[in-house]
């Protein structure tokens, strides 16, 4: 976002997973809505989605209002399901209306081919009132409907795969580990990548934000499970050997630069800076710069 605001030419060139975006994230709370039939709990999540909270109809009527009172009507009234709502909900008709009509396409009985259009179409109507949504995700929604419509292409057995909701959970696992990726040329520019990511690529500069203790090396939880001395015995990695990794990592990529930028945040509540920057001036005879540098959006 900073490289954004800075007009940075960049490329975050290893994309992100499907799994954490907005559209993904929608279609699993209607899958999770419409499985508990549904239910507030699930109900309530999914129209605090952006998707919907932030959608308004004819570009005059925002949903938020909508969203809040009938989650205020509903448990005024103890009303544990949707479905008891009535068919007329006066002035929520406008969300109630859109949400019943989105539960019903997750539950349609058809081709797959005609089961995933249909959650497109389902997609469309509240896309088409998050003006906002489409300029700052225009990439990602438009790369995963072209995924998700290609699903429609896999041969699938005549028995294979149940109609309704057996669908919508198939397309959603399939797409799960699947990534997208945001504009830009991957040969030119900053390219935003991880660690690991980077070990057999070669760049003239290495800018690495963020190195402090438990940020770089980063602790495990499952230490405070099964202490050192145990996992050294039964074979399990343990402390040192990850930090070992953590620094065949850091040697590989920080091999062979013409520049390194080796940063930390100093703050309160913030953990020391990582040890590796304190190793590669000396090892390396890095110049260092004590400078404090203050963020500031502006």
């Amino acid at each position: 976002e900073a490289l954004r605001e800075l007009g940075i030419e960049h490329n975050l060139s290893l994309g992100f997973k499907f799994s954490g975006s907005l559209i993904h994230s929608f279609l699993r709370l209607l899958y999770e809505t419409a499985l508990s039939h549904g239910h507030y709990r699930e109900f309530f999540r999914l129209i605090n989605h952006p998707l919907v909270k932030n959608c308004r109809v004819d570009i005059e009527l925002p949903l938020r209002p909508l969203v809040y009172g009938v989650q205020r009507h509903m448990t005024e009234n103890r009303m544990n399901y949707i479905r008891f709502l009535p068919a007329d909900p006066g002035e929520y008709e406008p969300l109630v209306r859109r949400i019943r009509e989105a539960l019903e396409n997750a539950g349609r009985e058809t081709s797959f081919p005609d089961y995933l259009a249909g959650i497109v179409e389902t997609l469309n109507v509240f896309l088409a009132g998050n003006e906002e949504l489409l300029k700052s995700h225009g990439a990602e929604i438009s790369e995963f409907v072209d995924r998700w419509t290609g699903l429609g292409r896999l041969r699938l057995p005549a028995k294979g795969l149940e109609p309704g909701l057996k669908m919508l959970e198939f397309a959603l696992r399939v797409l799960e580990n699947a990534t997208y990726h945001q504009s830009g040329d991957p040969m030119r520019g900053v390219q935003v990548i991880g660690y690991l990511e980077a070990r057999n690529l070669d760049f003239d500069c290495l800018i690495m934000p963020s190195l402090n203790e438990g940020v770089f090396p980063s602790p495990s939880e499952k230490d405070l499970f099964i202490n050192q001395t145990v996992r050294r015995r039964v074979g399990l990695p343990y402390d040192q050997e990850r930090d070992n990794l953590a620094l065949f990592y850091f040697t590989e990529m920080t091999a062979g630069k013409k520049e390194i930028f080796l940063t930390y945040l100093s703050e309160p509540g913030q953990d020391v800076r990582s040890r590796f920057i304190d190793l590669a001036a000396e090892d390396r005879g890095l110049p260092t710069d004590e400078t404090q540098v203050l963020l500031d959006r502006a």
